[in-house]
């Protein structure tokens, strides 16, 4: 006899957009008025608060959790930005808090088991 898991729905508040190349993985929670841009990837059983903007290519691990009125992936405040891609990528079980601005052609990225409280313009924060 074989078990087999069951599988997590996606929870899409009806007042939430969520761009139709968006991956959601199972379990994902998207809270009212969120909205998830363009090739925006999000890991199993991350939740997201209402409020909240997920902007292109960026790339969210599992077990996340991010607090309302949370601004991910925006295009970067550096005057040197030209509109050249920048991708955001976040590590698993984190506690987000904050707004991120990935900066000029770079990547920024947060690894796993942080809590982001402060506003960062740059996000270069690793594990332990």
């Amino acid at each position: 006899m074989s078990k087999t898991a069951a599988v997590k729905e996606v929870m899409i508040d009806p007042t939430a957009y969520v761009h139709p190349t968006a991956e959601l993985d199972s379990g994902v929670e998207v809270g009212p008025f969120t909205v998830i841009g363009e090739g925006v990837r999000i890991g199993a059983d991350t939740k997201i608060s209402s409020h909240v903007v997920i902007d292109k290519w960026t790339t969210i691990g599992r077990n996340n959790t991010i607090f309302q009125f949370v601004s991910i992936g925006a295009a970067p405040q550096d005057l040197g930005y030209k509109g050249e891609k920048t991708e955001t990528i976040i590590g698993d079980n984190n506690n987000i808090r904050v707004r991120h601005h990935s900066q000029g052609d770079d990547q920024g990225e947060a690894r796993d088991r942080l809590r982001l409280q402060q506003p960062l313009h740059e996000l270069r924060a690793h594990s332990p």
